[in-house]
């Protein structure tokens, strides 16, 4: 009988250089800390720096979990060094955290028969942008802003980055709580963690919670409907799983009230409106969301189940949704809170995608199955290395656009 390969105990290859990551976001961090946010063409841009210096304020709360990380250190040492310092490791920290925490997911839903597409994978889930012209990375094109900035990851922004790992448990617990309800076994616990992850996403910045949970109700309710005998049962669960999310949702409610009603030296609003042309959103689904898309068709030609298919198009449908057709008004005109929603939702959809397509054992191939997925495979490839690129790119301090 054939051994099964498990996951080495000590892979170093992947602990290199997962270290050397953390050094290299620790540099980009530090500089961008240092560099005020007033123009996109300024080296190292970022939101790091706004956010720095508008947690040192009195008056604005613990709005995000960016303020305790920042003034806490602060008001215990009275240095902005210190607190600069630990920010930095915080942010370089949560990027560490979401590869274990992509790692550990797909160790657990295809088991640890492929240790090295594993670890690869995990590694790549963070460097995964959108599509770009190589003249983007010769200065000769302002190509970052063709997709109006929708890529699965971003660097400059510090709230997306410490959502990034919360959002990753919720995701584990969800999965997992789902496993052991079909398996008739205790799940209180898992409900907790859950609540407590949802509640640190949101406190982070409430992006992805925004679309998952409206995407994860759509899930349920089509549990409900398929399941023909047990339908009390299965609303009951959703009802338990709903309850799981209040504290995160009364979170949401807060920043809401304290963004446009709470900081009245700030005029602002929200915006219903059609923001994006047609041939933006192509541009997004073509170049943002390239494999995301291609991945959509081949895994309708596979049949793939079908409640996990329209839970992963309806996701993707409403991070859309929040970006064409929601906006702030006044003075935070140009925040983009609503961006993110769908930035961050292409990045789960992006591991999602990507572990179905290769890790997921499937039984014999057609030829033109298999040819449909190296193509999808190789359109992964292709985000990966511009995604690579980039991070070269904004590592040496060049312009945004």
């Amino acid at each position: 009988m054939k051994k099964v390969k498990k996951i080495k105990k000590r892979p170093w290859l992947f602990f290199g250089l997962l270290s050397v990551l953390a050094g290299l976001l620790c540099f980009l961090h530090w500089k961008q800390l240092h560099v005020p946010n007033d123009h996109f063409a300024t080296p190292y841009f970022s939101d790091l720096y706004f956010h720095f210096h508008n947690s040192m304020r009195s008056n604005t709360g613990f709005y995000s979990l960016v303020s305790p990380i920042i003034r806490i250190p602060y008001m215990l040492t009275g240095s902005e060094n210190v607190a600069a310092v630990v920010f930095t490791i915080a942010l370089a920290g949560s990027t560490v955290a979401s590869v274990l925490l992509v790692r550990y997911w797909y160790g657990m839903v295809y088991g640890k028969t492929k240790s090295r597409w594993i670890n690869g994978l995990a590694l790549s889930s963070v460097m995964v942008s959108m599509l770009l012209s190589p003249r983007t990375f010769t200065g000769e094109s302002d190509a970052w802003y063709i997709t109006t900035g929708i890529s699965p990851n971003v660097w400059h922004n510090p709230t997306t980055l410490l959502c990034r790992p919360f959002s990753l448990w919720v995701l584990i617990m969800t999965y997992k709580i789902i496993k052991a309800y079909k398996e008739e076994k205790p799940f209180g616990k898992l409900l907790f963690w859950n609540a407590w992850a949802a509640f640190m996403s949101v406190w982070a910045k409430p992006s992805f919670l925004m679309t998952f949970l409206l995407a994860f109700c759509v899930y349920l309710l089509l549990e409900i409907m398929a399941a023909k005998g047990k339908r009390k049962e299965q609303f009951l669960f959703s009802v338990k799983m709903g309850l799981s999310y209040v504290p995160a949702v009364c979170m949401v409610l807060w920043q809401y009230l304290f963004l446009f009603e709470g900081e009245k030296d700030v005029e602002s609003g929200i915006a219903f409106r059609w923001i994006l042309s047609a041939s933006e959103i192509i541009k997004i689904l073509v170049l943002s969301a390239g494999f995301v898309t291609a991945a959509a068709v081949l895994f309708s030609l596979l049949k793939m189940k079908r409640n996990v298919w329209l839970f992963g198009a309806f996701w993707l449908t409403l991070g859309l949704i929040f970006k064409a057709f929601i906006a702030e008004t006044g003075e935070r005109a140009t925040d983009g809170n609503f961006d993110w929603m769908l930035i961050i939702t292409l990045f789960f959809l992006f591991m999602l995608c990507a572990g179905e397509l290769l890790l997921k054992e499937r039984p014999a191939l057609k030829r033109w199955e298999k040819l449909a997925v190296c193509l999808v495979s190789v359109l992964y490839g292709a985000h990966l290395v511009t995604g690579i690129a980039w991070f070269i790119r904004i590592l040496t301090g060049t312009r945004y656009g």
